[in-house]
């Protein structure tokens, strides 16, 4: 951009103040880089809201954090309302996610928590209106700023899983500056420190070229979260290693940047800074039932994805504990030593995934290149409770402590093993003979478009959602549907039971009446502009409501799977002005509000003709 003509001719006092005003912002804003002189690197890991909705010891809330282990933490994912506003995705965010990261801050007051919104299920047509339009992009920022502060979060990344032309290209920089430049205003304002901006960024060449300017995100944001997994998953009918730190020999130059090594290179020529490239590392695997189990190396034929396990209960994915049970139960391993990734065979099920061991390799390399750090995706599917792996010793999150220890400058991690051998359990000497196959599609010659994959837990669903709720799975009576925002997530019910459309819940043949009983009452003493008063109060009694049911419709987070099951209890809980969100089935008014819902009639009734905002609609 050029002065107009009579400012050019003030030009030197212009370009002296221009200079001045230049190196206090880059001086000023150097100072929240996450990666310092002082050789620090980011220990990242991402925690899902999703992962308290498996059962038993798989289920995964905050509380289950443990102090110390991560520099940042991502809470994924936050969604955004109709009116193109940040709010809650589900109901106990708040109090099972929010505040529970807020009281491990006072512990650790180096960590920062930042809110990640987005993710591969959410509605793209939303990040679509809001970067294509100044005043939505107003007021989505607006609302973003009054979010984060509202809860406590460090900062924000955003996961927008992708833009796909040059005219999102464009939007995806435009969201990000007014994003970066509201969050510099505060800071300029004195009341708070400047926020954390991030994004999660793909590792696909394809979809960096199409979406991505680098240099000018790299103007406007922290750091970036390379998701350096799924390159590969039973969506191709060959196995293949979900997380390869390096290619394969018999990979073609164009194929270069499917790896871990070559995605961190990708971001690095087309402009990051290495400083600013933070390497993912996946603590699951992908699975496949193979074609011929008596060829397991990397690249035999598969007939599809595996069959879900216990915990995750999703087709083609397994977490690293689910790994540690198959290991106990005379599952074989090798390790693909091209790659570094880890291979479980059992039967004709087939696992790529990664270790201690390969998680070292890789972070021995993010040391010595010198790039920002890295982090897990997630922290719900390492061996979070020390229960699962023995050869541990029950030692909890051995994959998280691994990238802990050695980006702190441990490069030795202590070995707990007492029974895990680090050598492959059965000699398959052609294992890394075999190329592993991206599934492609040839657009034009010489152009490979490559399929990627749903994260963990959320694989793309075909059903159709008419509102937010709870859904029968019309080819599984085991199975039913938990959609929010217009997205469908599966979910298994205990084994011997069913999902019952009447109850809205998993539950034997003979049904017993379940009931819940709501009660909100707003304090005497609030003030609707200090978040420091109690503004609402509400108190719950249930009975005869299954663990599944419980689990997702009550705001009750401290119990355990074990006390959910068939109890009759009372809780109370606290709100305040600017934390109240609809799915906490809060609603204010002048007087004492009463709801009860009974499984039977499937109908909300309330007295005073108040009604809650989970109300099934009209």
């Amino acid at each position: 951009m050029s002065f107009p003509a009579a400012l050019r001719r003030r030009s030197g006092f212009l370009k002296v103040h221009i200079l001045i005003l230049t190196i206090l912002a880059l001086a000023s804003h150097a100072q929240h880089k996450k990666r310092q002189s002082n050789g620090e690197f980011i220990r990242g890991c991402y925690m899902v809201n999703w992962a308290q909705y498996r059962p038993y010891n798989g289920s995964y809330f905050a509380k289950d954090y443990e102090s110390g282990l991560c520099s940042h933490v991502f809470l994924a994912f936050a969604t955004i309302s109709d009116k193109y506003e940040v709010m809650t995705r589900e109901w106990n965010d708040i109090g099972a996610f929010y505040s529970v990261m807020r009281n491990f801050k006072q512990q650790d007051p180096n960590l920062k928590v930042l809110l990640s919104l987005g993710g591969w299920s959410f509605d793209t047509k939303k990040f679509r209106k809001i970067s294509s339009s100044a005043e939505i992009r107003g007021i989505f920022v607006a609302s973003l700023l009054r979010f984060l502060r509202a809860h406590g979060f460090d900062g924000f990344d955003l996961d927008w899983e992708y833009p796909e032309n040059a005219s999102e290209r464009l939007g995806l920089v435009e969201l990000c500056k007014n994003i970066a430049e509201r969050f510099q205003w505060e800071r300029k304002r004195g009341k708070h420190p400047e926020l954390l901006f991030t994004a999660a960024v793909p590792a696909s060449p394809d979809k960096v070229e199409k979406g991505y300017d680098v240099p000018a995100l790299a103007r406007c944001l922290d750091f970036v979260n390379v998701m350096t997994y799924d390159f590969h998953g039973s969506w191709e009918l060959r196995t293949g290693v979900n997380s390869p730190f390096a290619v394969r020999h018999s990979h073609s130059p164009r194929d270069a940047a499917l790896s871990t090594v070559g995605a961190a290179k990708l971001w690095f020529t087309k402009g990051m800074p290495k400083e600013k490239i933070v390497i993912g590392l996946p603590t699951y695997g992908r699975g496949w039932t193979l074609l011929d189990t008596a060829d397991p190396s990397v690249g035999s034929e598969a007939i599809g994805a595996s069959t879900a396990l216990n915990y995750t209960r999703a087709d083609g994915v397994i977490a690293f504990y689910e790994c540690c049970e198959l290991l106990k139960q005379g599952a074989r391993s090798f390790r693909d030593k091209e790659t570094g990734a880890a291979i479980l065979v059992q039967g004709n099920q087939w696992f790529s995934y990664d270790d201690r061991e390969s998680f070292k390799r890789k972070l021995q390399w993010i040391r010595e290149e010198r790039y920002g750090g890295a982090f897990v995706w997630s922290l719900d599917t390492d061996d979070f409770k020390g229960i699962f792996c023995p050869q541990f010793n029950g030692l909890k999150y051995p994959l998280v402590r691994t990238m802990d220890s050695m980006l702190r400058g441990e490069y030795e991690v202590e070995d707990n093993s007492s029974d895990f051998s680090k050598e492959p359990l059965y000699n398959c000497p052609d294992c890394s003979s075999v190329p592993a196959r991206a599934a492609v599609s040839t657009a034009e010659p010489g152009e490979v478009v490559i399929t990627e994959a749903a994260p963990v837990g959320v694989l793309p669903e075909t059903f159709d959602c008419p509102y937010d709720g709870l859904f029968l799975n019309p080819h599984n009576e085991n199975s039913f549907y938990n959609c929010s925002g217009g997205n469908a997530l599966k979910m298994y019910c205990e084994n011997g039971t069913s999902f019952s459309i009447k109850s809205g819940m998993c539950s034997q043949p003979s049904e017993s009446t379940s009931s819940l009983h709501l009660t909100i009452k707003p304090s005497a003493n609030a003030s609707p502009n200090c978040t420091d008063d109690v503004y609402a109060t509400s108190s719950i009694h249930a009975q005869n409501v299954s663990s599944t049911l419980a689990s997702l419709l009550l705001p009750v987070y401290e119990l355990s799977p074990a006390e959910l099951e068939s109890f009759s209890t009372e809780e109370t809980k606290s709100y305040h002005e600017d934390t109240i969100a609809p799915n906490d089935f809060v609603a204010t008014s002048e007087v004492e509000m009463t709801a009860t819902y009974s499984f039977n009639s499937n109908e909300w009734i309330t007295e005073n003709d108040y009604e809650l905002a989970t109300q099934k609609p009209s």
